[in-house]
């Protein structure tokens, strides 16, 4: 049988460990998110008849 403390470590892991979890979740957010936000305003930018004002304003 497994001794139960590496089950215990497990279930409470460090409390570094949950903010360099929410680091790395923020920072994939970021990467992923902010290019598209880019590329949509870039095309409503670039065609400004086919979108309206108030839609560029929610990005």
């Amino acid at each position: 049988m497994l001794s139960p403390h590496p089950v215990v470590q497990w279930n409470s892991p460090p409390p570094w460990f949950r903010v360099v979890v929410d680091v790395l979740l923020e920072l994939l957010l970021i990467l992923f998110i902010f290019p598209i936000q880019l590329v949509t305003r870039t095309k409503i930018l670039a065609h400004p008849g086919s979108y309206s004002a108030r839609a560029f304003r929610r990005f």
